[in-house]
């Protein structure tokens, strides 16, 4: 009996402190909780993935802007519309002139995204979902711009800027969120100015200036409807198939996170992972501009012979570099074509600018200066070719020429359809399938010695710092780490080792570099 009293005497104390919670609630988590939803427009948004996908030519196309839509039933904020420039009155008072550059930020938080319907206000959480969600509803509109930010965003503090589209607002920015390089911020804004609206991994950020107000930073924007549009875009190939796309995704982001060009990707895969593909740049690379095309096997049925273990080598998508021709008929000018296991530290726009004379390609020999400084194996022509054979023979070729590596290459698709690339590299593929014309030899074949031949002579020089390679084998730990990480402007893993596999790295110092651009698994398994 005590202790069923003891209990009941507790009871008044627990109904006490619930009364005082409950108070607490009301006088401080309510009115908050009202402003947030009054400040976001008081809705929920959904999102609707969109993908383009056209059979055309040789081989499936998937041409897409990844990209969804948010919609609410809400009423507009009362910033305005995204799109209306200087000029225009709001609620909050005062008159948007000018955008002040305020630096370039890494997952900033935000609270909404005025998009260019006066009726449609979605609600962002967080840059890697809502940014790239508003991005295709405000790419038509014209008015995308720091200036029409901050317009639209205005009595909010920022206008936070992202994948050269995307506009949304935030009253709350950290210093932590800094981000390491401003060059992060490296894509231009829609309109076609030379001001730069965020990246793929990180967003521009601006405040609104007031008329009347002084202007203090020199990255302030005033709308000059009249600025130059930007230059063509940076073209490269990428071939990768199912099992290696932790490899292609990382090369990806490294292409986009060392460049301010406007870059389009041809992602060549088989037809089992062309799907597959399209779905895991949807959910990891939304706003890259690239097409997947599904390369056609037959090209190279019963032409591919090698004498190696290494299953890579077998595989009909490690020729597709040799149908330049047919995989692009109606592109032309410069191409840049990159193995998958490569992680780019430089400006791609630089490499394409790479000068071809009378040539067709660009590579990087085997003996260049790095490899003298560092003592690296140098392969030469008879490493890979059979200088016994009676075709080979007959060109004349010198066994100890220096070859090159063909798994990183710029080309002008013009000069490659005037000497007809595809047909002579496609002729000593199928000659090998009866003749031991390559392949027997240390260095292995592959796809390696029909180009060593076609190009024999026929090639411009790469600068040796645009393909610093060895990394996936023995010899690229000769290498210092400070030269690979702040001198090298393309790293190869060419060789056994990867740095995304589970087994351990050949060289594991080197690592690093490919995991800051990595995608976790978890993004898009």
């Amino acid at each position: 009996m005590a202790h069923c009293f003891g209990r009941r005497r507790r009871l008044p104390w627990v109904l006490a402190g619930l009364v005082v919670v409950v108070a607490v609630w009301f006088l401080a988590v309510a009115p908050a909780l009202l402003f947030v939803d009054r400040r976001r427009g008081g809705n929920d948004a959904t999102d609707r993935d969109r993908g383009v996908q056209s059979d055309e030519g040789n081989g499936r196309r998937h041409r897409h802007q990844h990209s969804s839509q948010r919609t609410a039933d809400a009423p507009p904020l009362a910033h305005g519309q995204l799109g209306r420039l200087d000029g225009i009155h709001h609620d909050g008072g005062g008159v948007v002139v000018g955008a002040q550059s305020v630096g370039c930020y890494t997952d900033v938080l935000f609270e909404s995204c005025p998009g260019r319907q006066p009726d449609a206000v979605a609600v962002a959480r967080s840059p890697d979902d809502d940014l790239r969600s508003n991005t295709e509803q405000q790419q038509s509109s014209a008015g995308v711009s720091p200036l029409a930010c901050a317009t639209a965003c205005w009595p909010y503090k920022y206008a936070v800027l992202a994948f050269g589209t995307a506009c949304c607002c935030t009253d709350t920015l950290e210093e932590a969120h800094l981000a390491p390089r401003p060059a992060l911020c490296n894509l231009p804004c829609a309109q076609g100015t030379n001001t730069q609206c965020g990246g793929f991994f990180a967003q521009s950020i601006y405040t609104p200036v007031l008329a009347g107000e002084a202007i203090t930073n020199v990255g302030t924007q005033v709308q000059d409807p009249n600025d130059g549009a930007t230059a063509d875009p940076v073209h490269v190939m990428i071939c990768s198939d199912g099992s290696r796309l932790f490899g292609l995704l990382a090369a990806i982001k490294s292409v986009l996170s060392n460049t301010k060009s406007r870059v389009v990707f041809h992602l060549v895969t088989d037809s089992a992972t062309a799907v597959r593909l399209e779905t895991v740049l949807k959910r990891t690379l939304p706003a890259v501009k690239a097409e997947v095309i599904a390369f056609n096997a037959s090209w190279v049925e019963n032409r591919i012979q090698t004498y190696t273990a290494r299953k890579e080598l077998k595989s009909p998508l490690n020729y597709a570099r040799f149908f330049l021709q047919r995989l692009f008929p109606d592109l032309h000018g410069r191409l840049i074509f990159l193995d998958d296991d490569v992680i780019v530290q430089g400006d791609v726009l630089e490499m394409s600018r790479t000068d071809l004379g009378p040539h067709a390609i660009a590579v990087s020999e085997d003996c260049n200066w790095i490899f003298e400084k560092y003592h690296l194996f140098m392969n030469k022509l008879d490493g890979f070719i059979n200088f016994e054979n009676k075709h080979v023979q007959a060109l004349g070729l010198d066994p100890s020429a220096c070859s090159f590596n063909a798994g990183v290459f710029v080309v002008d698709l013009d000069a490659w359809r005037a000497m007809d690339a595809d047909k002579h590299l496609l002729h000593w593929l199928t000659l090998n399938t009866k003749e031991v014309v390559y392949g027997n030899k240390a260095a292995g074949g592959g796809s390696q010695p029909p180009m060593l031949i076609v190009f024999h002579k026929r090639y411009a020089h790469l600068d040796p710092l645009w393909h610093v390679r060895l990394l996936g084998s023995r010899f690229g730990g000769q290498m210092p780490a400070e030269f690979v990480r702040d001198k090298a402007k393309l790293l190869h893993w060419n060789g056994a080792s990867k740095p995304w596999r589970t087994t351990p790295s050949t060289n594991p110092q080197f690592d690093f570099l490919y995991q800051r651009h990595a995608v976790k698994a978890s993004v898009w398994w």
